[in-house]
């Protein structure tokens, strides 16, 4: 299929009905050479004549007459398109599609979307909970949310708050176990025998895994001057959910690492404590991402900063 010369349509509809090649200059704001140019480019490519021209009149050929309101539906169609979506991007109006983590929707999320949704009533959310990474541009996501150390480079990103991950147990598993002081009491059957050789430790630990692509990512820990350790999870359930790994932790079964906002809680009622205290993870950010294009419907523009505002200061995250 070849793309038709919409630009010398309009010019010829132009010419049409402004009655010459100066008065439809004027009327689209270019030059006549322009005009006259982009009609003559559009007779060569059809292969007839669509004005008779003399020096004192011009006047549709047969051909130009049988065009002329077809030319017009085109160009009005256009029109109406491209006011369509000026108009959809200044209103706050229509359709959002909107992805985040289960967890941090569940938890952060419903309070800031009843606020937007309260306000612009014309606005509908499709609202896609999920722990996997989503394609913004093959799955048609306006924005999303996302936790993490790195982003691609491709997405717009925007910086909402940094998301603090604390290692943890139960009071009950600490006591069976002990208490680990250094992360190489978390690491490998070997290295844990050591530890109880070295430490005293009263038994081995098992850490639960977090990731989404692999069952073996590991869990990087930072001291400010014992250097950086690697904990590989050993421990009896690995997801790409953080939810899921509450109730093994709070049933005593393991040791976990999840981001404050889903153990602070816990953390509060005592039915899970922080451990290793001094070792830091890897600086974790939750990030909103948009699609690469500049140009963004003024509803996508107007939920953006609205989470961005919600969340920078929600009560969970901070």
């Amino acid at each position: 299929m070849t793309i038709p010369d919409f630009e010398g349509w309009s010019y010829f509809s132009a010419v049409a009905e402004h009655g010459g090649f100066r008065a439809a200059a004027a009327a689209l704001g270019l030059s006549p050479a322009t005009v006259t140019k982009g009609v003559a480019r559009l007779e060569a490519r059809i292969g007839m004549a669509l004005f008779y021209r003399t020096s004192r009149q011009i006047s549709l050929t047969l051909a130009g007459e049988a065009l002329v309101e077809q030319a017009r539906a085109m160009v009005a169609a256009g029109v109406a398109a491209q006011e369509m979506a000026m108009e959809d991007a200044r209103t706050l109006s229509g359709p959002i599609r909107l992805t985040a983590p289960l967890s941090l929707g569940m938890t952060c999320l419903a309070v800031p979307l009843s606020d937007f949704l309260a306000t612009h009533r014309a606005v509908d959310i499709d609202l896609i909970l999920t722990d996997a990474r989503a394609d913004l541009v093959a799955d048609g996501i306006d924005i999303a949310l996302r936790i993490a150390a790195h982003v691609d480079s491709s997405l717009r990103s925007q910086t909402i708050a940094p998301v603090t991950l604390q290692m943890v147990a139960a009071p009950d598993y600490l006591a069976r176990h002990g208490t680990p002081t250094h992360p190489r009491e978390l690491a490998s059957d070997l290295a844990r025998e050591l530890a109880h050789e070295l430490t005293g430790d009263h038994g081995a630990h098992r850490v639960l895994g977090y990731g989404h692509a692999r069952r073996d990512t590991p869990i990087t820990l930072s001291h400010p001057t014992h250097g950086t350790h690697v904990v590989q999870p050993n421990g009896p359930l690995h997801t790409n959910n953080g939810e899921a790994m509450l109730p093994l932790l709070r049933a005593g079964l393991a040791i976990g690492q999840l981001p404050l906002f889903l153990i602070r809680d816990d953390l509060a009622r005592g039915t899970l404590v922080q451990i290793l205290p001094e070792w830091q993870s890897v600086p974790m950010t939750l990030r909103l991402l948009t699609p690469p294009s500049r140009l963004r419907p003024a509803r996508v523009r107007a939920l953006s900063a609205h989470l961005i505002a919600a969340l920078k200061g929600h009560p969970m995250l901070g």
